[in-house]
């Protein structure tokens, strides 16, 4: 069982415009619905913002029912809205999707640990990465587009300091075909790609 929340921020309540303007603080806020699932380990919390319609709508995805009472009074235009949802998928299904992700590939240097991740910048390499993962996550390609681009600016807190990080994000809608759906269903709950505390990898999905 998941969870689904739509949230309609207030663009003049400063709280909210903080969180919009920084996706670290976005994460923390958000995380609060779901706190005792979070320190228990037994969360996933995804989430996206997106702008449709000339209006601001943040969507989250959780494995816990969400509470909001801790948003500040005029955090949000309107009551949140939140319904719980039990995907299940068939091999062949054909869908709809739209998915805000970090097209990117990690490199290991020698000596360096970790390695270091390169947003993918072309098109046509950004569109080869999704059909890759989208093998890995159960699902196949029909149709894509990419909707918008742009590069995430964020301020991660350590101590009285503050790191910045940016990333690409890249928005794809398209049409995809069910190829496992035990996999998809996975990636749905798991998110895809890298960022998702940047509001990153969360995928929706529609009957076509």
């Amino acid at each position: 069982m998941l969870y689904l929340a739509q949230l309609k921020p207030d663009l003049r309540h400063p709280h909210s415009r903080q969180d919009l303007q920084n996706p670290y603080e976005m994460h923390r806020t958000l995380s609060y619905a779901v706190k005792g699932a979070l320190t228990e380990g037994q969360e996933r919390l995804l989430w996206r913002i997106d702008s449709l319609a000339n209006q601001t709508i943040i969507l989250v995805q959780s494995h816990s029912q969400p509470t909001w009472s801790h948003l500040s009074a005029g955090y949000l235009l309107e009551e949140a809205k939140s319904k719980a949802f039990n995907p299940h998928f068939q091999q062949g299904q054909v869908l709809q999707f739209r998915l805000r992700a970090n097209p990117s590939i990690k490199k290991v240097i020698a000596g360096q640990g970790q390695g270091k991740r390169y947003s993918l910048i072309g098109e046509d390499e950004q569109i080869q990465w999704l059909k890759r993962r989208g093998e890995q996550a159960g699902f196949r390609l029909l149709r894509v587009d990419l909707s918008h681009r742009e590069q995430l600016k964020a301020y991660k807190r350590k101590g009285d300091c503050e790191k910045p990080i940016t990333m690409l994000a890249v928005t794809f809608e398209g049409r995809l075909e069910v190829i496992d759906a035990a996999k998809l269903s996975q990636s749905l709950q798991e998110g895809i790609g890298a960022g998702k505390a940047l509001g990153l990898g969360l995928i929706s999905l529609a009957a076509h």
